[in-house]
């Protein structure tokens, strides 16, 4: 059963991120259908790296978005994660992107999928 300190943060990211690249999520959502929410999380870091070189038509947090939304449960992922309060979820996501050569887009795809392990199965 989801604690009601994480509803604070599931409503920010899933409702006030914004519209964003809509044929981003739904590309994510495409390939979270086959994935698992860790490689979700991977194919977005490596989309990150990749529109740092070339141009993207597929943003990477968008996608990453939209993955997280089907992806299959990742429990063992999820581990990783603190769920025990949506603050300490927040600052695990921004230690994680800390050494991030894009830290800004690093923190935007983690939030999606530490978002997921907020929400559970």
């Amino acid at each position: 059963m989801m604690k009601l300190s994480f509803l604070p943060l599931l409503f920010a990211v899933f409702f006030l991120s914004g519209c964003g690249d809509e044929a981003s999520q739904l590309k994510g959502q495409e390939y979270g259908q086959k994935h698992t929410m860790s490689e979700c999380n991977n194919r977005a870091m490596e989309m990150i790296i990749e529109c740092r070189v070339t141009e993207c038509s597929i943003v990477p947090s968008d996608f990453a978005k939209g993955c997280a939304m089907t992806a299959k449960f990742d429990k063992k992922y999820c581990e990783e994660v603190p769920t025990d309060s949506a603050m300490k979820s927040v600052k695990w996501v921004e230690e994680q992107c800390t050494s991030h050569d894009d830290s800004e887009s690093c923190t935007k795809v983690l939030k999606y999928v530490a978002s997921r392990c907020l929400g559970g199965a």
